[in-house]
């Protein structure tokens, strides 16, 4: 998935990866993701990340992640 800033988003069972530049940096439940295992992945209008999760739904604005 690529967002409005032109990054990449990529789903996997070990969280969610983004690209920046040329590095990809992993986001995971230890960061504070509802789960590990990504099912999908959307932006919204707003530029917030959308990740649904075996353990439900994460948002994440900025570095800032939210459960619901």
């Amino acid at each position: 998935m690529e967002d409005n800033n032109s990054s990449i988003w990529a789903g996997s069972n070990n969280g969610v990866w983004h690209q920046v530049d040329t590095t990809w940096h992993n986001i995971s439940v230890e960061d504070g993701l509802s789960g590990d295992i990504v099912y999908s992945i959307a932006v919204d209008e707003n530029d917030k990340v959308w990740v649904g999760t075996n353990n439900g739904i994460s948002c994440i604005i900025d570095e800032i992640i939210e459960n619901y």
